[in-house]
């Protein structure tokens, strides 16, 4: 498959409404979208999107509902868009998906999607190319907005960025346990919880160490936690809305079992 990096000679404007949301090609086969895509079935039939990345707060079981049997391959990373959240653990497995699928799918497409796609959908693809085509995030960051001029990582997510590159895509001082992969293989359908405690599983904890940036910049998650009380991002539950109602008043799918 081609790396060549995307071009704003054709820009692909984003196909929008107020029921399928927003959804743009960002990279031959790899689209970027908001939370309403994945829940609007003519989108994914149109757009013939077999694998997605969920980047997003609430219960991951609503959304497969509506396209569980469109969409084979699915990821649900459960995550804030905040000043403390870490998404840089979760780049190499999230890149290995997307190009696991961008690879293996025939006239398929890959979604990467948040709430708004605005910076955590964003940072994950910017994150995958950057690995990809060994570029720069700066240059990355300018042209995919060149393709969705609303995508901007924030302050945390563009330093995750820049630590990712600096790592050379890997944030670890030693080769990890490839049981994640492993996992995408036999069983492509999972689900991480960062609500409660903002880092990986119990499991995986102590299996690695840290390189010197990013252990830099837990530490100064770490701390900013602590001066809000908090052990990791507990705040999310309480902050978002209930998706059942949302989707029920403004897609009309009635109740929802």
């Amino acid at each position: 498959m081609s790396s060549a990096p995307p071009t704003s000679a054709t820009p692909n404007p984003p196909v929008n409404n107020v029921y399928q949301g927003w959804i743009s090609e960002v990279f031959p086969n790899l689209f970027i979208g908001d939370a309403r895509c994945l829940l609007y079935l003519p989108t994914i039939r149109k757009y013939n999107i077999k694998a997605a990345l969920s980047l997003r707060e609430f219960d991951k079981h609503l959304c497969q509902l509506y396209f569980k049997e469109l969409v084979p391959q699915h990821i649900w990373i459960e995550c804030a868009d905040s000043s403390t959240q870490d998404l840089l653990q979760y780049m190499d497995r999230c890149c290995h998906f997307i190009e696991q699928n961008l690879n293996q799918i025939q006239d398929g497409g890959v979604l990467v999607h948040c709430q708004k796609d605005i910076s955590r959908s964003s940072t994950m693809v910017i994150a995958y190319l950057i690995r990809r085509q060994r570029r720069g995030v700066e240059g990355i960051s300018k042209e995919m907005r060149l393709k969705r001029d609303i995508t901007r990582p924030s302050r945390n997510f563009m330093r995750q960025l820049r630590i990712w590159k600096e790592a050379e895509y890997q944030i670890w001082e030693s080769d990890i346990d490839r049981e994640d992969e492993e996992i995408l293989q036999a069983k492509p359908r999972f689900y991480i919880n960062l609500t409660r405690t903002g880092t990986e599983p119990e499991e995986h904890q102590e299996k690695r160490i840290p390189k010197a940036a990013y252990q830099q910049y837990l530490d100064g998650s770490a701390l900013k936690l602590k001066k809000k009380g908090l052990r990791g991002n507990e705040i999310l539950r309480s902050s978002t809305p209930d998706l059942r109602q949302v989707v029920q008043q403004r897609f009309g799918l009635g109740s929802l079992q």
